[in-house]
């Protein structure tokens, strides 16, 4: 018992500091799972079972300027990391078909890993999208896609810096800025005027452009699958495929039963 006990504990730190990128050692809250496990976990449950626990016999709260700050902050956020991978995806390093890891100190290669430490933290802000709906008591909007997909970009984007900073990923972070930029425009111009709320042809095609968007993903990762070698662990590129395919699933059905389905009745 004891040599096993040995044994994970040796397996855990080979796994959680061996393998880890030597330059996020010392980045903020990286080093260990633990925290964004717990916090993972707090949220899940949160949202799904003790927030509208706690608002069943309360009144929805008023948020909306709370709302509207946040959603500037967002476009602000997601344009300046923007131009960030864009800084990125047009350097003459960069490279389209088969962009390798890069673990060196170089300027090139700290950009990147800057941009990965940003866009970790703005998946955990994202999180916020789900604690307003509770407190709106907007129960309907808290679907096993918006938590599933909150809850894996946390972690997605916490392994990927700890781990695998860059690559042939940076391609999502690029699309995924840009898609969160407009979203969010949209939800702020919702915010300030309920009038734009009755764009529904600008939401539809937002769950479009969201719907390209991970088959882009899927579709660009799915190549270093059939490459002989691209500086991009295959095991990870699979998982990429797979996890977009699955939530660009789980949209194309939530787009059916909102805009076709309705549309027939």
């Amino acid at each position: 018992m004891a040599n096993l006990l040995q044994k994970v504990i040796q397996y855990y730190h080979h796994v959680n500091y061996e393998l880890m990128d030597p330059r996020s050692v010392d980045v903020f809250y990286v080093r260990s799972p633990l925290p964004w496990m717990v916090l993972v976990g707090v949220y899940i449950y949160g949202v799904t079972a003790l927030g509208p626990k706690l608002m069943r016999n309360r009144k929805a709260f008023k948020v909306e300027g709370i709302i509207r700050i946040y959603n500037i902050t967002q476009i602000i956020v997601n344009v300046y990391m923007f131009k960030l991978a864009l800084n990125v995806v047009t350097n003459k390093e960069f490279n389209w078909k088969c962009m390798p890891l890069r673990f060196d100190t170089g300027e090139y290669s700290m950009e990147i890993l800057h941009g990965c430490y940003w866009f970790f933290w703005l998946k955990v802000y994202d999180l916020m999208d789900t604690v307003f709906f509770i407190l709106r008591k907007k129960n309907s909007q808290v679907t096993f896609l918006h938590v599933y997909h909150h809850a894996l970009m946390v972690f997605a984007s916490w392994m990927s810096l700890k781990y695998l900073p860059g690559g042939n990923p940076i391609l999502l972070g690029f699309v995924n800025v840009f898609v969160h930029a407009v979203m969010y425009t949209y939800y702020l111009l919702t915010s300030i005027d309920p009038k734009y709320k009755k764009l529904i042809w600008w939401k539809k095609h937002l769950t479009q452009l969201q719907m390209a968007q991970f088959m882009l993903i899927a579709i660009h990762s799915s190549q270093i699958l059939f490459r002989k070698y691209c500086g991009y662990p295959k095991f990870f590129a699979f998982v990429l495929v797979l996890q977009n395919l699955f939530i660009f699933s789980l949209f194309c059905n939530f787009y059916w039963k909102t805009y076709c389905m309705k549309k027939k009745s």
